[in-house]
């Protein structure tokens, strides 16, 4: 795995909720500081700064490279 900056995260990453057990995807991201709107499953949204998440899917940055 390369070293990617978490600004780089894009929309639709699927990514993990560090210290639970939630999972759902990036529909936004938002800078200074990089924060990220998450939706779950269930349709529910919530913000998270970077060090709360864990990207589970990160094909979108490692595209983002090439």
């Amino acid at each position: 795995m390369n070293y990617f900056s978490m600004n780089e995260v894009s929309v639709g990453t699927e990514v993990k909720i560090k210290n639970s057990d939630l999972k759902g995807r990036v529909v936004e991201v938002f800078h200074f500081p990089t924060t990220f709107k998450v939706e779950f499953e269930d349709g529910k949204f919530e913000v998270f700064k970077t060090h709360e998440i864990e990207i589970l899917d990160n094909s979108n940055v490692e595209d983002a490279d090439e």
